[in-house]
């Protein structure tokens, strides 16, 4: 799998302390590694499984990068995520790197590019971001892994990263994709066709759920709505 270059080498260095830190590779990055999409990626994502409060990683892998020639600014820091900008020093590329305190579904797995969540949490964490924030690319990602598990599987997947905060929430931020501008998804590399088909599975998954309700089903959560709106932001 290609990635840019500054993304590749910040990639490499991060690496450097999964073994210390549990750390792995999540966000866009690893939904596509699991072959799910090509998209694009503007950023890195890494989810942090070891008990290491996640303010010595940060402090860690600031050192790591500015160790290896990088100009690094700490953007923000909580308990549970943490986002660096990394800077190179000659181009003035930048990408921001998020680590995010997680429990995991299942073990990491090793692929082509590295040490990566599990499709599972992959697609989990996923519906969290539809479910806080809605952007296309989120959209896009799920339409692919539905190729791959049906509707009440990724809701089920999301309540186990306390995702779905009700399904009624979710039926109106589904009915939503298709009141977005086509060129806000088209903008990730994907033709028309797909755009529409993306469209199509968003509306009958919100009729899944409005059936489903309208039959009796409990559209209130089994998990707390997550708390990770700053995380889930851009």
């Amino acid at each position: 799998m290609e990635l840019p270059r500054l993304h590749r080498q910040l990639l490499d260095v991060a690496y450097r302390l999964q073994d210390a830190y549990g750390l792995c590779l999540a966000g866009g990055y690893a939904v596509r590694a699991h072959g799910l999409v090509e998209r694009p990626s503007q950023d890195l994502d890494f989810v942090i499984s070891t008990e290491v409060p996640i303010e010595r990683t940060l402090e860690d892998l600031a050192t790591a990068y500015r160790d290896s020639g990088y100009d690094v600014e700490i953007i923000e820091g909580s308990p549970l995520m943490a986002r660096l900008l990394v800077i190179d020093p000659v181009s003035r590329e930048a990408c921001e790197v998020d680590l995010l305190k997680e429990p995991l579904l299942h073990p990491p797995v090793g692929l082509d590019i590295g040490r990566v969540i599990s499709l599972e949490d992959a697609v989990g964490l996923k519906m969290r971001a539809i479910c806080n924030r809605s952007l296309p690319r989120d959209i896009i990602d799920l339409a692919a892994a539905g190729e791959y598990f049906s509707f009440t599987e990724l809701e089920n997947l999301g309540r186990a990263h306390s995702a779905v905060g009700s399904l009624t929430d979710l039926a109106e931020r589904l009915d939503f994709v298709n009141e977005m501008d086509p060129e806000l998804l088209a903008a990730y590399g994907i033709g028309a066709e797909r755009v529409r088909e993306i469209q199509v599975f968003a509306a009958r998954w919100s009729q899944d759920i409005n059936e489903r309700l309208a039959a009796g089903e409990d559209g209130e959560p089994d998990a707390p709505w997550a708390s990770y709106a700053e995380y889930l932001d851009e």
